[in-house]
């Protein structure tokens, strides 16, 4: 939630924001302990569920972003785990 007013405010493209439902900040991290970090643990979507959609939205994007064919499809378009905005590819 933190994080919209940046992504709108970006003039650039591409651009896009990728969120994961049910993971918190630390997520993104190889560090997040439950106990030790809000978010971690508990109720929370599992740490490598959340590096596993970060890391194919990253290269699917990044890919596309340089111009390379058939990556689309592996954008997180309808995985209910994610919520998604891309502009400009």
């Amino acid at each position: 939630v933190e994080v919209k007013p940046l992504y709108q405010s970006l003039a650039t493209e591409p651009r896009g924001l990728v969120g994961i439902h049910d993971a918190g900040h630390y997520h993104f991290t190889d560090f997040c302990i439950e106990g030790l970090f809000p978010n971690c643990g508990g109720d929370a979507l599992p740490v490598e569920d959340s590096h596993r959609h970060i890391v194919t939205a990253t290269t699917a994007w990044l890919r596309l972003a340089r111009g390379e064919d058939g990556w689309q499809e592996w954008l997180p378009a309808d995985d209910p785990q994610l919520s998604w905005r891309g502009q400009g590819l």
